[in-house]
């Protein structure tokens, strides 16, 4: 498990030290430093001596990783995994940087991000039939040759994720999408060349739905996958409907007491909310939670407020601008 992350000269943060639970939420407003926060990880378990890992990005650019708020030439990121100590310090002037990070302690697939700018419905997705390996890219662009592999393999699912009599992976993962998005059950045709396949929900073709069912779709899958021991989730409320985004906090909690570890950023009030009734439902221990709320002033390092979660769902802090516009906005109403 991921148990710390320091940032130091990194991005928007100077010297942050932050505290990870088997579920870790990160809220703020934006450019509040939470994707720093996230990508300080990417950037620990990214070995850039071999070939690119899950994400696919372009190669690093150094000066942007480090700091404008110092005259440093130098930022580090150092993290504690199961009892190691993990550090990757980066002099800009160094030719010969270290390769050292969470990739020499995780193995490919172990690590799991889920980005914001998931691929929304189509016609067609691609399958990969030249490999016999379950790969899912950040923006789920594979994601049914993912299900389907995972399926042909009789992928294990923790029985505190299986949807009651579900037994094939597919199934769980079209019940469990049905809970979050109901009326969606899923169909797949595979194409005769065997290298597309065209999803349907409730017989309706998946281009004449909507972002929800696609954007979530990742999300069910990879947490039912126990293979992935570190799930890290951006906006996983995107496009679903606030009671969707509460009942996949209960799939989040199920996941996480199943013991997988989740890290989610969100601008949601429905997700924080999903949590706390998931503790107070005790689907996951309070003690196993813990939120960051990050914020910036112009011209200054980020900074992270920790807040804990009782047994009850209660917080123990509630900073200003906390999920608390709906009260403002209320109040203006009144």
């Amino acid at each position: 498990m991921l148990e710390t992350l320091e940032l130091k000269n990194f991005k928007s943060f100077l010297d942050q030290r932050f505290e990870f639970k088997p579920l870790t939420i990160l809220a703020g407003i934006n450019a509040s430093g939470k994707s720093s926060v996230v990508e300080a990880i990417k950037f620990l378990y990214d070995d850039k001596s071999k070939e690119p890992m899950h994400f696919d990005d372009e190669p690093y650019a150094l000066d942007d990783m480090k700091s404008k708020l110092t005259r440093d030439d130098w930022f580090c990121v150092s993290a504690l995994w199961n009892g190691e100590n993990l550090r990757l310090r980066i002099d800009l002037f160094d030719e010969n940087p270290p390769q050292v990070g969470l990739n020499q302690v995780l193995e490919r697939n172990d690590l799991q991000l889920i980005s914001a700018s998931r691929i929304g419905p189509q016609e067609y997705y691609k399958l990969n039939p030249l490999s016999k390996d379950a790969y899912l890219d950040k923006n789920g662009q594979f994601i049914f040759d993912y299900i389907l592999k995972k399926d042909e393999k009789n992928t294990i699912i923790d029985e505190k994720l299986k949807y009651e009599d579900s037994v094939s992976f597919k199934d769980n993962v079209s019940d469990w999408l049905q809970i979050i998005s109901p009326n969606s059950n899923l169909k797949l045709d595979i194409t005769k060349d065997r290298k597309q396949v065209k999803p349907y929900y409730n017989d309706i073709e998946a281009v004449e739905t909507g972002f929800g069912i696609s954007y979530s779709l990742p999300i069910i899958a990879t947490l039912l996958d126990s293979n992935i021991k570190l799930l890290v989730i951006d906006s996983p409320e995107a496009h679903l409907h606030p009671k969707g985004q509460s009942e996949l906090c209960k799939l989040i909690a199920r996941a996480v007491a199943a013991g997988k570890q989740v890290v989610l950023e969100t601008h949601s009030d429905h997700i924080i909310d999903g949590v706390r009734v998931a503790v107070k439902q005790e689907l996951i221990n309070y003690d196993d939670v813990t939120i960051y709320f990050l914020e910036r002033d112009a011209n200054e390092p980020s900074k992270a407020t920790k807040i804990s979660v009782d047994s009850y769902g209660n917080l123990s802090e509630w900073p200003e601008d906390f999920f608390d516009q709906s009260l403002v906005d209320a109040g203006e109403l009144l």
